[in-house]
């Protein structure tokens, strides 16, 4: 029996050569549906007809679902007979539990007809490289972000503030860094980081936020690195998955934590980068934000910086703010002196409970999806928790960086799969 594959196509605008506002127009105005019929073939001798449904177009790449049993191959390209490319940038790779991961991105100007097409294989522009604790990911050699799995502590910093399991720094295009990590202000701020500052084990109060409470008067928690689950790089995206443990200071693990991350190619306004969380109990677990303002879950610091703009689904944000509840919410800036701004937003998934989560942003350069907020969350023992979101790392400002349009397109994606 041929193995099922879970298939995701990337599809690039078909409106080229227009003015911007008039694309923009044509984006917001213009639903139609486009059906692209081709045969797939040379894996395996087997030849398939497909059927794609392509429900609106846009210039930032958009999800689509091929049916299951779909046939590709690790690494390579699809080509018609005269050699043209089909797909602007190859399928990824076979995944070990035989579920494929076929990211693509078609063609401009491409038009709906049977194509016979043909594999030629391709490389992947991803590369990792560990250094002090970090995992280093890099396209074609320039920094994307780096994954801390060892423990961390800056100097001059009290020791209690050691820790593991985040991500910083994370990297503008031109290589800009734009998260901070121990800032004199919060040290308990750590780049991006998911951890809540109210955590009850069997009633017991504890604080991930802190690691040991603002004052110090808490026994510690801590996320703890245990080994990687996934690590996979291809010629469109790259699969980070990681297993840490919620451990407390007697090294008892209470909560298995699993991060899976998917990092694609970055394109003319951005890079995506999907994040799946999902947490299993093995004692009572509750967790909430603090309990006025709400913060906690999954959260930005940012990098010193000039000019910073704050943007939600509803526009400009004008000042701080709590718990107001957005889909989206954007940091862009001018970081490292820089003449021109690149910011991120971040996504919520519309499958996440309590959708859309309420926010904690701060131009003192935070930026935060705070759920449950003032809630409180229990998990039992064995009991799982799962909530999905997307980085989306552009150049330019929340306009120029097409952020509205770029949510538009995540929302109709899927949940990321193992």
């Amino acid at each position: 029996m041929s193995p099922q594959f879970r298939t995701n196509l990337l599809w690039k605008s078909l409106n080229t050569g227009k003015d911007l506002i008039m694309k923009i127009s044509v984006l917001f105005t213009r639903l139609f549906s486009l059906i692209l019929l081709f045969l797939l073939s040379g894996c395996a001798g087997r030849q398939e007809q497909v059927t794609l449904t392509v429900s609106s177009v846009s210039e930032i790449e958009q999800p689509v679902e091929l049916p299951p049993g779909t046939i590709a191959a690790p690494g390579i390209r699809w080509v018609t007979e005269d050699s043209v490319v089909f797909q602007k940038t190859p399928a990824m790779f076979f995944s070990s539990t035989e579920e494929e991961t076929y990211c693509a991105i078609l063609p401009e100007s491409y038009t709906a007809e049977k194509k016979p097409l043909s594999a030629v294989q391709a490389s992947s522009p991803f590369t990792w490289e560990e250094a002090d604790g970090r995992l280093i990911l890099k396209e074609d050699g320039n920094p994307i972000f780096a994954y801390n799995f060892g423990m961390q502590l800056a100097e001059n910093v009290p020791k209690r503030y050691k820790r593991s399991s985040y991500v910083h720094p994370v990297y503008d295009a031109n290589g800009h860094v734009m998260t901070d990590d121990f800032p004199g202000d919060h040290f308990h701020h750590r780049g991006l980081s998911w951890m809540w500052p109210r955590v009850f084990v069997n009633d017991k109060r504890y604080d991930l936020w802190h690691i040991y409470g603002p004052r110090n008067e808490y026994e510690g928690i801590h996320q703890v690195f245990d080994k990687w689950t996934r690590r996979e790089t291809g010629p469109v995206c790259m699969l980070l998955g990681v297993r840490n443990h919620w451990k407390l200071d007697n090294r008892q693990n209470v909560m298995d934590e699993d991060v899976l991350m998917r990092v694609f190619r970055k394109t003319q306004y951005g890079r995506a980068v999907d994040v799946k969380l999902t947490w299993t109990a093995r004692q009572q677990i509750k967790i909430s934000g603090e309990d006025k303002k709400g913060y906690g879950g999954f959260n930005l610091r940012f990098a010193k910086r000039q000019d910073t703009r704050i943007t939600s689904q509803s526009g400009h944000e004008d000042s701080d703010s709590d718990l107001r509840r957005y889909a989206w919410a954007d940091f862009s800036a001018r970081f490292e002196d820089s003449k021109e701004y690149s910011g991120i937003a971040i996504f919520q998934h519309p499958y996440n409970p309590d959708f859309p989560a309420g926010w904690c942003l701060r131009y003192y350069g935070f930026l935060g999806v705070a759920w449950p907020g003032t809630e409180v969350v229990t998990l039992e023992p064995g009991e799982s928790l799962t909530l999905g979101f997307r980085l989306w790392i552009h150049e330019g400002d929340a306009d120029a960086g097409r952020v509205e349009e770029a949510y538009q397109v995540y929302q109709r994606q899927l949940m990321l799969d193992e």
